[in-house]
Formats: C-alpha cells, sequence, structure tokens
C-alpha cells in the first residue's frame, strides 16, 4: 500500500516538472514539482487523518497546522525565488555594463595609435586606411582584429578606406537589447558595438 503512495507520489513530481520543464528557467519546473509534491503529501496525509481513529478536533488542528507549513513553505520559497531572480538580472546588468565598457577600452587602444600617428606624421601623409593595416599588420587575420587582452569579445574590421577605419565588435556571451537581433557573426541577441576611426576622432555606438 505505501510503496503504491510512495510511487504515485514520485510520478506526481516528475509529471510535474517535465510538464513545465523550460531549458531557459529551471526555476519554473522545479516550483511545478515542489507544488505538486506537495499537493500530493497534503491529499496524503488528509486521507490518513480521514481514516485515524482521533478527535474529529485533533484532525482539524492538524489539518490547520500542515496548511499553515504549506503556506510557510511556499512563500519562503516565493521569497528565494525573487531574489534569485533579482540576484540573476542584476548579475546582467553588470555583465553588460563590464562588456560595453571592455570594448570601447579594446576599440580605443586599437584606433588611437592610428589617431595619433595620422597627425604626427610629416608630409606628405599616409591616410587612416594604409596607417591601420601598417600598425595592425600582424593583428588582422581574415578582417579580424586580435586583441592583446583575452576576452569573450570579437572584433570584425567591416570598412577601411582613406577618409575611416570601421570596426564591429560583439560580445560572444553577454546578452544584448533585442534577443532576435541578427549579430555580425551570425549569433543572435549578443551586445554589439559599431566603432569608427575619422579625422576627428572614434565614436562608438551600440547596435544591441
Amino acid at each position: 500500500m505505501y510503496l503504491r503512495w510512495l510511487a504515485a507520489g514520485s510520478a506526481m513530481v516528475c509529471i510535474s516538472f517535465i510538464v513545465f520543464y523550460s531549458p531557459t528557467d529551471p526555476w519554473s519546473s522545479a516550483i511545478a514539482g515542489t507544488i505538486g509534491g506537495g499537493a500530493f503529501a497534503a491529499v496524503y496525509l488528509i486521507r490518513q487523518l480521514a481514516a485515524s481513529k482521533v478527535s474529529l478536533l485533533k484532525k482539524i488542528l492538524l489539518i490547520v497546522l500542515l496548511a499553515v507549513l504549506f503556506a510557510a513553505t511556499a512563500s519562503a520559497w516565493s521569497v528565494f525565488y525573487s531574489m534569485t531572480t533579482w540576484q540573476r538580472a542584476k548579475l546582467t546588468e553588470i555583465r553588460t555594463r563590464i562588456s560595453d565598457e571592455a570594448i570601447v577600452g579594446q576599440t580605443q587602444e586599437a584606433l588611437m595609435p592610428v589617431y595619433r600617428a595620422y597627425y604626427e606624421q610629416k608630409e606628405p601623409k599616409q591616410s587612416l586606411g594604409i596607417l591601420f593595416r601598417r600598425i595592425h599588420s600582424s593583428d588582422i587575420h581574415e578582417n579580424k582584429l586580435t586583441v592583446k587582452v583575452h576576452s569573450d569579445d570579437l572584433y570584425f574590421i567591416t570598412g577601411v578606406s582613406d577618409s575611416a577605419v570601421t570596426i564591429v565588435s560583439m560580445d560572444s556571451v553577454a546578452r544584448g537589447w533585442s534577443p532576435v537581433f541578427s549579430n555580425i557573426n551570425g549569433q543572435k541577441g549578443h551586445i554589439q558595438m559599431c566603432s569608427v576611426l575619422t579625422e576627428k576622432g572614434v565614436s562608438h555606438e551600440r547596435k544591441n
């Protein structure tokens, strides 16, 4: 008898977990499994109380106690879930801010030497494009710029002319504003920024 109840309870938890399973939100399946298990346990205990020989008053008190315990557990789960969600949101925000600053810093470090060399050279002047390819000759591989600091960022050279150098940078891990944004490398939803060097300096525009 007890084995059948145990099997039924296990099945209840597993079914709840599977039905609400989400690879992007493990909390939904965990909460569903907990609720399913708690509901089954409540039904089992109430049935056991109904079949027992204790007085009606004691049965009512036990049922009230079980309800209070269940409500307290659900409340604790809710608070824990809220805290975890808030922490995850803050971590994402911090990761995004760090990524933005890292991308800007790395592109500035790559483009400012070109900008300085352009204005420090004597006549006849070489163009920005020529100076960029000369200064970064060992850092350019298949239109990708290799930065000195190892990171999750990727730097694509999308335009080199006499008057401008354009670099599109992205973070292969951190998420951007739109989850459906198409990144330059074929991924979707990641942070991406466009940096342009001209005679006026370096400008940065975040695309996602």
